[in-house]
């Protein structure tokens, strides 16, 4: 037998025993007969009363090989999926791990054959889990090592959790056009598993500090794609669940360098910046998270030009923002915007930006207090 095709056995044999001791033969069986209506080949596979398994008819010649290896990974997929609805996903991923734990050459193996493809998602992501780096794997590297090796798993933890909606493809379209001399789109390789390659950086000349910011944008970059598929608050709150493994992995080192609260637009921030240069030095970083904040003082362009900068901050950061106009006109503050270097439009059509004209609805002046002279 083929040696690729003999450790997809293996693997399914190993499954088998493991969620078979539960569920019986019977089941199993059903399952195989079932799908060996669209894969002819598993007719020739028989299970044993003791779980294993035995298959035959299959000769050592391409033409035979690639479609037997595809249709064991689609009856190992079958077997989780049907176990996953008996017991629950978790359950079921932890079974199926404990049974493909002993057979790690195995999978190895496989990524050596250049087969991964071959592989069943679940053991694809037991070969990721026991390759996960760890803070104490990149404290003897350079600052700028870490920061690559950091954002690698970062921006790979984010592809995995979105490559069931095709992203990965429309990523590299991106990174294919967006790749010009010099540019940080030319040194990212992103495999067709959804594994992100930033080493061609290392040899890239860049101060610490700019290469944090331009992999911070880089990663927003991809954020805003997936936002015009799921919306920006979908995709804020699925990004913060698919990266906070890895940021608790790298623990304090993402705090230090300030990605924690930089990436996702400053979502994770536990101060959100104001966006008013030094003002945010004064306060130590920021407004703390879901505080009321109060801008009081005498008349004055101060007051206004804190809050054009505040509200520019926010938009910018992908946060919500509502303006209640009671001296100027809507027209009035989307002009201030754009001297600012904003352009309001976009951010009022998503609804991210809501404009009250409480101007429009006052009757009267009074010693600066709006009165409205039709009643209460």
């Amino acid at each position: 037998m083929n040696e690729a095709v003999a450790i997809s056995c293996r693997l399914l044999e190993g499954m088998i025993k493991e969620i078979g001791v539960i569920i019986g033969v019977e089941p199993l069986e059903m399952l195989i007969t079932r799908l060996s209506r669209d894969e002819k080949i598993l007719e020739s596979l028989k299970l044993n009363e003791n779980f294993s398994i035995s298959l035959s008819g299959i000769n050592s010649n391409d033409n035979d090989i690639e479609p037997a290896l595809m249709a064991l990974k689609r009856l190992m997929e079958s077997i989780y999926d049907f176990s996953a609805s008996i017991f629950g996903e978790e359950s079921s991923r932890r079974m199926v791990n404990h049974a493909l734990s002993p057979l790690k050459k195995e999978v190895t193996r496989m990524r050596e054959l250049n087969l991964t493809e071959f592989l069943p998602d679940v053991a694809r992501e037991m070969e990721n889990v026991d390759k996960k780096r760890q803070i104490e794997d990149i404290m003897n590297k350079t600052r700028k090592e870490q920061v690559i090796i950091i954002f690698e798993d970062l921006l790979s933890a984010w592809i995995a959790d979105i490559k069931s909606l095709g992203m990965i493809e429309l990523y590299k379209r991106k990174i294919d056009a967006l790749a010009s001399p010099g540019s940080i789109y030319s040194f990212i390789h992103l495999t067709d598993e959804g594994r992100v390659d930033l080493s061609g950086l290392n040899e890239r000349e860049i101060d610490d500090q700019r290469l944090i910011n331009e992999l911070l944008s880089l990663f927003d970059s991809f954020i805003d794609t997936a936002s015009f598929l799921l919306g920006k608050k979908e995709v804020l709150n699925r990004g913060a669940s698919a990266i906070k493994p890895v940021l608790d992995r790298f623990h304090p080192l993402t705090d230090e360098l300030g990605i924690h609260d930089m990436i996702l637009k400053g979502y994770l921030a536990k101060r959100i910046p104001s966006g008013v240069k030094g003002f945010d030095q004064i306060i130590e970083g920021g407004f703390p998270r879901y505080s009321s904040i109060l801008l009081q003082g005498p008349p004055g362009r101060e007051k206004e030009i804190f809050s054009y900068e505040f509200v520019r901050s926010g938009l910018l950061r992908g946060y919500s923002v509502m303006v209640i106009l009671s001296k100027y006109t809507p027209e009035d503050f989307r002009t201030q915007m754009r001297d600012l270097g904003l352009d309001t439009s976009e951010f009022e059509e998503e609804g991210d930006l809501v404009i009250v004209d409480w101007n429009a609805w006052r009757v009267e002046n009074v010693s600066g207090v709006e009165r409205d002279e039709g009643g209460s």
